[in-house]
């Protein structure tokens, strides 16, 4: 089977980049500094809802850190980002939106 690639557009200053929680909550200060990052590259950070969101070792309840990737999922968002790893992001992957995310051009 023949798997084809899409390669994004390079971001460009005034870039709008979606900020993601999809696993373990953030710490304020280091989300602080990261978009600080990013703004320093003319980057424009769009924060997911859930993006401060604190359930347990969870940013959210998995039905809310969902609807926090799919409310930058739009076509003014160049790129997502995710501001912390962890396994919590395993429970969500039967429940991605793999079709939105394919016909998506970002990063």
């Amino acid at each position: 089977m023949a798997i084809s690639h899409r390669l994004p557009k390079p971001l460009r200053s005034g870039a709008r980049v979606g900020v993601v929680a999809l696993s373990g909550p953030i710490q304020e200060t280091a989300l602080r500094a990261g978009l600080g990052v990013l703004r320093d590259a003319g980057l424009v950070p769009v924060e997911a809802p859930n993006l401060h969101d604190r359930v347990g070792y969870l940013a959210g309840d998995d039905a809310a850190r969902l609807a926090g990737l799919e409310a930058v999922l739009d076509d003014d968002v160049e790129a997502v980002w995710a501001a912390r790893g962890g396994y919590g992001s395993m429970r969500l992957l039967t429940r991605m939106p793999w079709d939105r995310l394919a016909g998506w051009g970002g990063w």
